[in-house]
């Protein structure tokens, strides 16, 4: 995959395959760090990953946010709430209830 400043993939359906865990994983709460959230795509991938494995991440932190438009305060540290990312329906259609017709 080619990186993120080449155009590469930042949406969780297309991180999800090509994530490793290779390190066992002791017990204890899990906290994801991340360098820029921009997407959330890594993080909602790699929370599916440790999921998949019997650990639940409960916070993320990250050390820069991607904004289109500029903060009344910069400085304020910004709590998002991400919806989770289901590898058995990496598009969300999960929440999408269709009638018998197909439609919305």
């Amino acid at each position: 995959m080619e990186p993120a400043s080449e155009g590469g993939p930042r949406h969780a359906r297309q991180l999800y395959p090509h994530l490793v865990a290779e390190a066992s994983l002791t017990n204890g709460p899990r906290v994801l760090l991340d360098d820029v959230l921009t997407l959330g795509g890594h993080l909602k991938a790699s929370a599916a990953k440790l999921r998949e494995r019997g650990h639940d991440p409960q916070f993320a932190i990250c050390c820069g946010r991607t904004m289109h438009e500029q903060l009344e305060n910069p400085f304020v540290v910004p709590v998002e709430e991400l919806p989770d990312f289901n590898p058995e329906d990496p598009f969300g259609f999960g929440d999408i209830s269709l009638d018998e017709d197909g439609f919305d």
